[in-house]
């Protein structure tokens, strides 16, 4: 049973995995990494890279003006301390 609902769930994900990989990479072309990770910096050297997600949210809407921005605060903060990780911060 356990086999069959993988089954269900992984098959659709196999059958789709060319478009999924090509909205990825055009996320990937659309982000600007170095403005990605002078505001990982900016959040690291207020809070820390061991901050917790809510210090995390508190930080980011200070340093993001753009209502558009802060309103990405909550998603940028569920990944910050992967970020510091993988940009080598703190």
């Amino acid at each position: 049973m356990k086999f069959a609902i993988v089954l269900l769930v992984l098959l659709p994900l196999a059958f789709t995995a060319n478009p999924l990989v090509d909205i990825f990479n055009q996320l990937k072309k659309d982000i600007h990494l170095d403005v990605l990770k002078e505001n990982v910096n900016k959040i690291a050297a207020a809070i820390g890279t061991d901050a917790t997600e809510a210090q995390c949210e508190v930080q980011c809407a200070k340093i993001a003006t753009a209502e558009i921005l802060s309103s990405g605060c909550p998603l940028f903060c569920k990944s910050f301390q992967f970020m510091a990780n993988h940009f080598k911060i703190g």
